[in-house]
């Protein structure tokens, strides 16, 4: 029994080891540094299986049997290439784009050794070692982000003999945000924000300044819905809150008839927000995002050094608005 064991083991050993002294040749399936498409991975299909994912910047060594190879991209049926490999020899492939009317569409070249050797071998270049190996981003993000925000209501302080308004809003205006966020997995997403927005009027008035300015740190857990894989692109939604610190309207209208020069106090508050993220990697350690944010808030005012307000708009000012903003990252 010991003996027949012994046996069918040695002659699945053989079996295998004949089988990789057959696969003797060798295709070198490699993508060159390209901004355009550089954020989309492509799934190279071989014989109807898939090979590599292969991404920007990279290449894989694809060991096989002499025989006949048909390649194509998972999406892209159109691009395709035969290829027959004789034993011993080496083929290099090389993945370039084609920019079409409306969109664009990846192609697989057979180049020569003299052409993709030294692209291969730059430095830069990474060897891909697992066929469906990803963009390990590190999962911490530190970030900054401009902002520009368009408020749901405003209250109107001067108006003109045609008939024009000057407003100023609660929930627009210009800022910037910095983040630390955590991708817990592939799914969710955790981040933090500290928050600096102003408001003044628009259009401006000459002679006169009123402007609304407010600090608020808030936690927002998103999930995450990934785009090709999540490697490169991904969408965050997320629903968080809001606690908005101390804030102050600074008023100053004394070259006007009945203007004042005075500083209105409004109490911290709490909000909420609804947070749509795009947030797309150029490189392992760096990302762009860009989105917008829809917030809901309510100020109560405290008190002024002078004057109060005697209108509702001004003493429970709605601050809510849509906030577009655009930033990057860095992961850690």
């Amino acid at each position: 029994m010991k003996r027949s064991i012994f046996s069918i083991s040695f002659f699945l050993m053989f079996l295998n080891m004949n089988a990789q002294e057959n696969r003797t040749s060798k295709i070198f399936i490699y993508r060159p540094n390209n901004l355009q498409s550089s954020t989309i991975s492509y799934k190279v299909v071989v014989n109807d299986t898939l090979t590599i994912k292969i991404r920007n910047n990279s290449y894989y060594e694809f060991n096989c049997n002499h025989g006949e190879y048909d390649f194509t991209f998972v999406g892209y049926k159109n691009s395709k290439l035969h290829l027959t490999v004789d034993k011993n020899k080496t083929y290099y492939l090389c993945i370039g784009f084609i920019i079409g009317f409306w969109s664009g569409s990846p192609e697989l070249l057979l180049v020569d050794s003299l052409s993709a050797y030294p692209a291969i071998n730059n430095v830069k270049m990474q060897k891909l070692k697992s066929k469906n190996e990803i963009l390990i981003r590190p999962k911490n993000r530190i970030g900054a982000n401009i902002i520009t925000g368009n408020g749901r209501d405003g209250y109107t302080a001067f108006t003109n003999s045609n008939g024009g308004e000057a407003k100023i809003s609660f929930g627009s205006g210009f800022g910037y945000k910095f983040l630390l966020g955590r991708e817990i997995n592939k799914w969710f997403d955790i981040t933090s924000i500290f928050k600096y927005q102003k408001s003044t009027l628009v259009p401006k008035v000459e002679n006169a300044e009123i402007s609304f300015e407010r600090y608020s740190i808030s936690i927002t857990p998103s999930g995450i819905i990934p785009i090709q894989d999540g490697d490169f692109m991904r969408l965050k939604i997320g629903i968080g809150v809001d606690y908005v610190m101390p804030s102050v309207l600074y008023i100053y209208t004394v070259k006007y008839p009945n203007g004042i020069a005075d500083n209105w106090n409004y109490k911290k508050t709490n909000g909420m927000h609804i947070r749509l993220v795009y947030e797309v990697n150029f490189s392992k350690y760096f990302s762009l995002q860009y989105g917008f944010t829809w917030n809901t808030v309510t100020y109560q005012f405290i008190k002024g050094n002078y004057y109060y307000p005697i209108i509702d708009k001004l003493n429970r000012p709605d601050g809510s608005g849509l906030d577009l903003f655009f930033g990057l990252n860095i992961h850690f």
